[in-house]
């Protein structure tokens, strides 16, 4: 058997060894990537080596920029789907107008049903859950 003071040298020699280890694949992740290659697209900057890279990567400059990008990402969205909601909705007066003048009835019959395949958006006057939205196959 080891000595007890031995057993804790040979511990923390072993982990030394582990986070060395574990240290060098994190330096060497982006090891051998061509140098053009090495471009954030967040920040728009080139980085000249992985290690350089590994280092913008985790540093907080990036990350209140990766923030930023998904706040503005997620503004875009709700505009889109605002958008969305209000165009089906010009629809449904449309057709609400044709119906009560009883003009082109023949015609308004004739305007395909949409469904949407995500959320709770009313298309043409029909709501569908996603859940029931996956069941039925177009």
């Amino acid at each position: 058997t080891i000595p007890f003071h031995l057993d804790k040298e040979v511990k923390k020699e072993v982990e030394e060894e582990e986070n060395g280890k574990k240290n060098k694949e994190r330096k060497e992740k982006y090891a051998g990537i061509p140098q053009h290659l090495l471009n954030c697209f967040v920040c728009s900057k080139n980085m000249w080596n992985g290690e350089s890279f590994q280092k913008h990567v985790r540093g907080r400059a990036y990350k209140l920029m990766l923030d930023s990008l998904e706040e503005s990402m997620g503004i875009t969205v709700n505009m889109l789907r605002e958008n969305m909601r209000l165009a089906e909705e010009e629809k449904m007066i449309g057709l609400n107008r044709m119906h009560r003048l009883n003009k082109n009835h023949a015609e308004s019959t004739m305007i395909s049903r949409a469904i949407a395949r995500c959320g709770t958006l009313n298309f043409l006057g029909k709501s569908w859950p996603t859940e029931r939205a996956k069941d039925i196959s177009i």
